[in-house]
Parts: structure tokens; sequence; C-alpha cells
């Protein structure tokens, strides 16, 4: 996570928000153990206020409403 720019992060988790939507897309993200990256992402940011974290709450959010 250290290489890539925030504006990557940024595009990979509304990437991630958009497509878990979708269940057979959000079970396989989730086994794929995606939702303990987006909670590591949370841990490194620094302000919680900002968009990354918000866009990440709302990732894991979408994950556990579809998946369970």
């Amino acid at each position: 996570m250290d290489s890539l720019s925030l504006d990557t992060i940024i595009s990979v988790i509304e990437a991630i928000t958009a497509v878990t939507l979708y269940r057979p897309v959000a079970q396989r993200i989730s086994e794929l153990g995606v939702g303990k990256d987006l909670v590591r992402i949370i841990q490194h940011t620094k302000d919680f206020r900002s968009y990354v974290v918000s866009q990440t709450i709302e990732a894991l959010w979408n994950l556990i409403e579809v998946v369970g």
C-alpha cells in the first residue's frame, strides 16, 4: 500500500464499493480477504474524516450487507 498513490487507492476502493453490490462478486471478494485489507486501510489513515475512510467504510458495509 505504501507504493501506491492516494488516487490509485481511492480508485480501487471505489471499484470495490461498486462491485460489492452484486452477491456473486461480493462473495468472491469476501473469500479473498479484501475485507481485512479494507480494515487495514482505515487503520493506516490518519484522518478518519477523509474521503478514503468514508469510501472504505461504504465498501465494508456493502460486503456485510450483501454477503452477511
